[in-house]
């Protein structure tokens, strides 16, 4: 029954999300969509919005997340039944310093357990090469407890093409000193009405 309710709670959280997105009077710029798998067989879904005009700084962050690092678990353990049906959303911002440097918060939250809030910060970093970086550090499960599960991590993406897709590797490492990648799959898409 609690899934079910879990489950729709997605649901609607996704339905009035994306009401809210198409309600912006102009939808001017890029959309980044991202999947992460890796650790724990956790897979995430994350959107970058950037608000306003195409030249506007500002960019909102949405992110879902099944099986994902909002359950205390030994991250070496893909197998871990903890992480299995567990789901996350996290909201988050960046702005853009320059036209290569990008800083952003995310908030985190468990959906599965009330009390269980994190976060993710980072700096996107963008080169004149097909290479680009991004540096960060995602606290555990729940920023007032158990911090094992805490983890700084370095991305380079590669852009394939001129399409706007891009392919990458993270490599994390716990407060504990556990070590583990993830991949990633990267899709800019063009928004803007001509």
């Amino acid at each position: 029954m609690s899934r079910l309710f879990t489950d729709c709670r997605l649901r609607v959280f996704g339905i009035l999300l994306m009401s809210l997105w198409c309600l912006t009077e102009e939808v001017k710029a890029q959309t980044t969509v991202f999947q992460l798998a890796g650790w724990d067989n956790s897979a995430e879904f994350s959107a970058w919005q950037q608000l306003g005009k195409s030249d506007s700084r500002h960019w909102l962050n949405v992110r879902v997340g099944v099986n994902d690092w909002m359950s205390p678990a030994d991250p070496s353990d893909v197998s871990n039944k903890k992480m299995n049906g567990n789901y996350s959303l996290s909201l988050g911002y960046g702005y853009l310093l320059t036209d290569k440097l990008m800083p952003y918060l995310t908030i985190r939250k468990d959906l599965n357990r009330a009390e269980n809030i994190g976060f993710v910060t980072g700096v996107d970093i963008s080169t004149n090469t097909r290479l680009c970086y991004t540096v960060g550090f995602t606290s555990t499960y729940d920023v007032t407890q158990d911090w094992n599960r805490s983890n700084a991590w370095v991305d380079i993406y590669y852009k394939v093409g001129n399409n706007g897709w891009k392919i990458g590797v993270e490599t994390a490492v716990t407060v504990t000193g556990e070590v583990g990648f993830l991949w990633m799959i990267n899709k800019s898409i063009n928004w803007s009405r001509k």
